[in-house]
């Protein structure tokens, strides 16, 4: 299969919308059959019971079971922060908390896990994109994102986490792969290089990638739009190296793959012939990430680019796929009854954290 033979898969692409109710347009644009489904932001909430409303809106919009996505880590990356969902740590405040206090870290990950959980889901969203699995190792894009700067205790930190997410419902997403911890440049504003071999990455950053994976603790990864130069030519998701051969083939992973945000600077090129540097068009980003390995495509916060995209598939037959429908009711949050007291004690912890003096409060 190449670029030019490349087909799109039906239920395949997520977009977002603009404010706190659906306009005519994203109607339009969510009912189009190569939308899986929505990514949320913190424009998009207003109130516990706005966000609840507009869930429903974005679920009737389409004939199939979309997913409702959103990065609700805790700390800098939490879109929903007040009214239904507690302001969480991040996840390197909330570890460095409990090795200074020597608190055990499965109970204490698991019940914070299960709170950011539970409070997503309950206002209809299926998924928040989470554990982050990259290492705190220099990299401010990451930094207190991280669990650890050590990679055994970031893989470890990140299970607890996991099995707390799984208690309320949800499904994990690991990211960012291979590792973005180590990388000073953001890959919204550029295309990150790292000169590292696989072995030294197997070493460190993989990791916590392993240790989940084995431990079959992730329905889906999120690829980094970064460029391994000593291992491929393209970032890692555009890479069928990386993506098939690397995450899905050697380190045996069956779940979803999410690409990163395709409107990033980092997804924006591509070396073509002679190793000359192209940029790509929105389809030519759908269709290399498809190639590559991806599952579901994201593109954030360029609707006008996204409505290109659609009017340019409007000739073009979209190809079915039995896996895309498999891999989303995997994804879709299950309904349980919700633990009160597990909750509450969780919100404690997080109190004690934030008034606490003797670490980092975001």
């Amino acid at each position: 299969m190449t670029l030019q033979t490349q087909s799109l898969n039906k239920r395949s692409l997520f977009v977002c919308v603009a404010s706190t109710e659906l306009t005519d347009q994203e109607k339009k644009r969510i009912s189009h059959p190569i939308v899986a489904g929505v990514i949320l932001f913190s424009r998009n909430f207003e109130n516990s019971e706005q966000l609840t409303n507009l869930t429903q809106q974005i679920r009737l919009a389409n004939d199939n079971d979309l997913l409702i996505i959103v990065d609700n880590e805790g700390g800098r990356v939490q879109r929903f922060k007040k009214d239904g969902f507690t302001h969480l740590p991040s996840m390197l405040t909330l570890t460095d908390f409990i090795e200074e206090n020597d608190l055990k870290e499965q109970e204490v990950l698991s019940d914070i896990g299960y709170l950011m959980a539970s409070e997503v889901i309950e206002h209809g969203i299926d998924i928040s994109l989470a554990p982050v699995l990259d290492i705190n190792n220099g990299s401010d894009v990451i930094g207190d994102r991280a669990f650890s700067n050590s990679a055994f205790l970031a893989g470890k930190y990140a299970s607890s986490f996991v099995l707390g997410m799984q208690e309320a419902g949800m499904a994990s997403v690991g990211k960012h792969f291979p590792g973005h911890g180590s990388t000073k440049e953001d890959s919204h504003f550029h295309t990150p290089v790292d000169t590292r071999t696989l072995s030294e990455l197997m070493d460190r950053d993989l990791i916590p990638f392993n240790h989940l994976t084995k431990g079959n603790l992730l329905k889906g990864i999120m690829p980094a739009h970064i460029q391994f130069t000593n291992i491929c030519d393209q970032p890692v998701g555009y890479s069928k190296k990386w993506i098939d051969s690397i995450l899905k083939q050697q380190m045996n992973f069956d779940g979803a793959v999410f690409s990163d945000d395709l409107a990033m600077v980092g997804a924006s090129q591509t070396k073509g012939a002679e190793g000359i540097t192209q940029l790509l068009s929105y389809k030519e980003r759908a269709l290399k990430a498809t190639l590559a390995g991806c599952d579901f495509l994201l593109i954030c916060n360029q609707p006008a680019m996204v409505d290109e995209l659609l009017d340019s598939l409007e000739s073009e037959n979209l190809q079915d796929s039995k896996r895309q429908g498999q891999l989303i009711q995997q994804l879709k949050a299950r309904k349980i009854d919700i633990n009160r007291s597990k909750i509450s004690l969780a919100k404690q912890r997080v109190t004690k954290i934030r008034e606490s003096n003797t670490v980092k409060v975001d």
